[in-house]
């Protein structure tokens, strides 16, 4: 069926909102023509358009476009993940509304049966009006009169960029941006790729938090570009180094990364030590810097350094204090490795608590490590 002339009267027109009250492949069709004519308003469908087939045919011209569900597979209620779980496991893939179509009558007539108590097509008759309400995939299902079902609440979706029907919060800015959505609707950002420089330390003494920290990274780089929260057509990338915790390859690697005018900022690090051996530098640059994991409170002295993440000074203080007031010591020691300012900070916590609590320190024992 050739949507053309409708797409294109459509338009014409300039409405802020498109409305469809169309079914299977027409009300795809309909939407492709209008994003390819360069339509970027909302478009409202409904459940023909929430198949995964629906998507492999449309593609990103499909993203945005919110709908109605009786059923979601993302429910959270013990019924939809049960049957989720079961189908999944029978066919290799999540049921979408139609499976739950399925579903749902058959257990209707089940219970009908049931309710009949013979095997009779007036039992089975009386056994569906004897059915007032019922607990099923879409929720509470109540009938009236006519036998016409209603359910307590729609779920509100939408596709998103990597093919996925997610929820839809009710609100404008919650409808993720359609292909034909402009640079100032993204929040001012042309389409393209933008570039931030990691600094990663997964080798060394300190790889067991560098990996999960490259790890989140990476997932929320993934999740960043695939949900459009940049907006159509922008993506960011992360170029990552590994330091391995070594002072002078930080320098060297953050060194690149300030001489590259495409990295629009720089994300470093898990130890103290290296973040005061690239302060300096990066301080005299101006790039925007941000510390994930670091914990030495000079940090973000300048005026272009940031943190990403509570400092743990606090949580020092508070363990430390929570630990005096369980135990009532009379005395303790302090171990530190005093090689960052950051651990010294920690040791500094730790003492505070202690003297609040009238605890006598034995010894501040220094471990003499220098690889933090």
């Amino acid at each position: 069926t050739d949507m053309s002339g409708a797409a294109t009267q459509v338009i014409a027109l300039g409405p802020e909102v498109v409305f469809l009250a169309m079914l299977g492949n027409t009300e795809v069709l309909m939407i492709q023509e209008l994003r390819d004519r360069g339509y970027a308003g909302p478009i409202v469908g409904n459940l023909a358009i929430a198949t995964s087939e629906t998507f492999n045919q449309a593609g990103d011209t499909l993203v945005g476009t919110i709908l109605p569900l009786a059923f979601f597979a993302g429910n959270s209620s013990q019924m939809v993940q049960d049957f989720s779980a079961l189908y999944e496991a029978e066919y290799d893939t999540m049921p979408d509304i139609f499976a739950a179509q399925g579903w749902q009558v058959a257990w209707f007539m089940a219970t009908a049966l049931k309710n009949g108590g013979e095997g009779s097509r007036e039992a089975v008759l009386q056994g569906i009006r004897d059915i007032d309400s019922m607990e099923t995939v879409f929720g509470n299902l109540t009938w009236d009169d006519r036998g016409e079902a209603t359910i307590e609440e729609w779920t509100f979706v939408q596709w998103s960029a990597d093919g996925e029907l997610v929820l839809w919060d009710g609100t404008a800015a919650g409808i993720l941006p359609n292909v034909n959505k402009t640079a100032t609707d993204a929040g001012g950002l042309a389409s393209g790729t933008y570039t931030f420089g990691f600094t990663a330390i997964t080798s060394g003494a300190v790889a067991f938090a560098g990996v999960p920290h490259l790890n989140g990274l990476e997932l929320a780089e993934r999740e960043i570009n695939a949900s459009g929260f940049l907006g159509a057509g922008v993506t960011v990338e992360f170029l990552v180094e590994d330091a391995g915790g070594d002072q002078p390859a930080a320098i060297a690697i953050n060194d690149t990364y300030i001489a590259n005018d495409d990295v629009l900022g720089i994300v470093c690090c898990a130890l103290s030590s290296v973040a005061g051996a690239i302060q300096p530098n990066i301080v005299a640059a101006g790039i925007p810097w941000v510390d994930h994991a670091a914990i030495s409170p000079t940090i973000t002295d300048p005026d272009n350094a940031f943190r990403s993440f509570p400092l743990s000074q606090p949580s020092t203080t508070a363990i430390a204090t929570a630990a005096i007031a369980a135990l009532a010591p009379a005395n303790a020691v302090v171990v530190v490795t005093a090689d960052n300012d950051g651990l010294l900070s920690d040791r500094d916590a730790n003492l505070g608590a202690l003297e609040a609590g009238n605890v006598e320190v034995l010894a501040v024992v220094d471990t003499f490590a220098d690889d933090t």
